[in-house]
């Protein structure tokens, strides 16, 4: 059972990017949580090496697939400004809901805490500039899967571990890395996940939200779509995978907006 959902699961991908022999061994870990089996591989790249992780719901498998019209996609903006943002998330707290909201900009990483129906800043921690400037505007918000619990932001030369408590704090180092393509939801109307990704196209124009069975060919029609008013930077989850969050850029009023997206049955 999971050695089949793990091949459906990674099978599609070209995960080792072209390299010269010999060629490495493939490193592959399974963590067990309450709901989920937690595949994390470790691919050799060219630039070094890559972590790719993938979650399938215990007790179903992604193979089970996906229908056109079986899922609704549906957004909700909870954050709006005129500076530049990266990525978001919100965390989750212990009883389901939305709890804190991290803002990744170019320099800094921001707290803020739901109060009386909005966010109120807890903490703001500045991120060291990198030794060598780098034009690439990405980075990711990455939390941890494993018994570690360590908590990451990654931005272009670099990547800082995160400890989230009242305060942020942050550790620091120069590293090479890779970005993720898209993430993961989970269905509410079973016990499967769907990955949500961006059809990245133009920068210039709308974006796209598709979500997609992660055991099917590319090729294969999406099971929910979701337009967007300008193009998507970052699609991240929190712990829980009940709600993801966009960052986009909207092109008419200017703005980085946030977005929560969830899932819903369409019947």
């Amino acid at each position: 059972m999971l050695k089949e959902s793990f091949t459906d699961e990674f099978g599609g991908e070209n995960l080792v990017e072209k390299q010269e022999p010999p060629a490495h061994t493939l490193q592959v870990s399974i963590e067990e949580t309450p709901a989920f089996y937690v595949f994390v591989a470790n691919v050799p790249t060219a630039a070094g090496e890559a972590t790719r992780i993938s979650r399938i719901a215990r007790g179903a498998s992604p193979s089970e697939g996906i229908s056109v019209g079986q899922y609704r996609l549906s957004k909700q903006l909870i954050w709006q400004q005129q500076e530049l943002i990266l990525d978001a998330v919100e965390t989750g707290d212990e009883t389901g809901g939305p709890g804190p909201l991290l803002i990744l900009s170019r320099d800094s990483l921001s707290l803020y805490r739901r109060h009386n129906d909005s966010w109120e800043l807890r903490d703001s921690a500045r991120i060291p500039k990198p030794e060598k400037t780098l034009r690439v505007l990405r980075g990711e918000i990455r939390f941890s899967l494993g018994n570690e619990k360590q908590d990451s932001i990654v931005l272009p030369g670099r990547s800082c571990d995160v400890a989230i408590a009242e305060k942020i704090d942050l550790n620091c180092r120069a590293v090479s890395q890779s970005w993720r393509e898209g993430t993961f939801l989970a269905s509410p109307c079973g016990r499967s996940l769907s990955w949500l990704r961006a059809e990245q196209g133009d920068w210039s124009l709308p974006d796209r939200l598709s979500l997609r069975n992660p055991s099917l060919p590319k090729s294969a029609p999406s099971g929910a779509e979701l337009d967007l008013p300008g193009p998507v930077l970052s699609v991240s989850t929190g712990r829980r995978m009940q709600s993801d969050t966009a960052v986009v850029f909207n092109l008419s009023t200017g703005n980085y907006e946030v977005y929560r997206i969830t899932l819903a049955c369409a019947n």
